[in-house]
């Protein structure tokens, strides 16, 4: 392999991993890390899929454990999210998480999503310039979620710093980073121990008092420690990948005005486009999972104990994609990317995350005109080992009318 490509898990190859995925694509599709050789990294479509549709021998439990040597909680959690889980006890969790994102319920979300990206259009629409990252991807799913969570309005702002937390690549982070998130997550513990005492205490119509509710259904009694961790995934998931997902998209639009322009021309693509951006820009560049059984994949004898690292990001530029680095927003097979993951832990969140995205760019396009990417800016990208989302999106544009 050429040694010029920045490896990737890395904070150095954070800015740009697409050129290191297509050699591993087509030279090492099943790479054992030389400085990590407990961890393999699985680069090709189909691997990636055969791997999580298999949870008997690639594990979620334990996985981010794996990775770091010792036990990973989410903030605001003191027993392991979902994700980190297995069926059946992650299929009943996500039962209960998933209780407020049920169709009936969500499309009722539509009016307050269209109300917050209104909202902050008005914060900045007399200025003809933004910075879009800053000024609505970030905001737009902390709002939304706080909203549908009830929290208080002067806590977004916590929530939305809290949600800058790394998972599963906390192991490629500076002690310095690891130190701030530690106690970010006790501060999150505090916080939603109490929000949660209190809603059980005083129930309303939010999606807390629904997760309670389903949960102390099922169980008979309130269980906080079971309700932290679902609460914590739910909250965590609405403010970090989406917000990311934003920016990239409205760029990757911005850098072909072919296909904004026929976005624009036909509403009804707006569906298709958001695939295919998180086909191109997923903001979670890869998953783990933990070998419970000594295997094989694509010729490669993988030990139990280690951990695959599946690569989203390379993945979803397999050849299976015609012209796989091209945007294109009528691809017939957009959908088939892997970026909400496959399988039972195919990603909870995503059918919230798509009404925000396709209401975001309704809005946007009902209210702006000639959007541009502003001159003479450099863009760059988030220093993260797993998370991948633009540090800024400074864009110009008209009213209109």
């Amino acid at each position: 392999m050429s040694s010029e490509l920045i490896a990737y898990p890395s904070l150095e190859g954070s800015e740009c991993p697409f050129p290191y995925y297509e050699m591993l694509r087509r030279e090492a599709p099943v790479h054992q890390i030389p400085d990590r050789p407990h961890l393999f990294m699985v680069s090709r479509l189909a691997d990636v899929r055969h791997v999580l549709a298999h949870p008997e021998i690639f594990s979620a439990r334990g996985c981010r454990a794996g990775l770091m040597g010792a036990p990973f909680l989410i903030a605001g959690a003191d027993a392991p999210i979902m994700t980190d889980l297995d069926d059946p006890e992650h299929k009943e969790k996500r039962e209960i998480a998933f209780a407020p994102l049920k169709p009936g319920r969500l499309a009722t979300y539509e009016p307050l999503v269209r109300e917050i990206a209104d909202e902050l259009i008005d914060g900045f629409i007399a200025d003809g310039h933004t910075d879009f990252a800053a000024s609505f991807a970030r905001p737009l799913p902390v709002s939304v979620m706080c909203r549908m969570l009830d929290l208080p309005r002067e806590d977004e702002e916590w929530v939305r710093s809290w949600g800058s937390f790394e998972t599963a690549g906390l192991p490629w982070m500076p002690d310095d980073f690891r130190a701030a998130q530690t106690a970010k997550t006790e501060g999150m513990y505090d916080y939603l121990t109490k929000m949660l005492e209190e809603r059980h205490a005083h129930p309303a119509k939010d999606i807390m008092s629904v997760v309670i509710a389903e949960q102390v259904e099922r169980h008979g009694e309130f269980r906080l420690s079971e309700l932290r961790p679902i609460v914590a995934a739910l909250l965590g998931g609405g403010v970090v990948t989406t917000a990311h997902f934003l920016s990239s998209a409205l760029l990757l639009l911005l850098e072909h005005p072919d296909q904004l322009a026929k976005l624009r021309g036909n509403p009804a693509l707006v569906k298709r486009a958001i695939e295919e951006c998180l086909r191109l820009e997923a903001p979670t560049q890869w998953i783990p999972r933990l070998v419970i059984a000594d295997t094989e994949l694509s010729g490669v004898a993988i030990p139990a104990g280690a951990v695959v690292i599946l690569s989203i990001g390379a993945a979803n530029r397999d050849d299976r994609f015609a012209d796989a680095d091209a945007v294109d927003i009528e691809r017939p097979n957009a959908t088939d990317h892997v970026s909400w993951g496959h399988g039972t832990h195919f990603c909870l969140g995503a059918p919230l995350a798509r009404l925000e995205v396709q209401v975001a760019f309704e809005v946007l396009f009902e209210r702006l005109d000639d959007l541009r990417v502003a001159p003479g800016v450099e863009l760059t990208h988030l220093r993260s080992p797993q998370f991948r989302g633009l540090n800024a999106l400074p864009i110009e544009f008209t009213e209109r009318r």
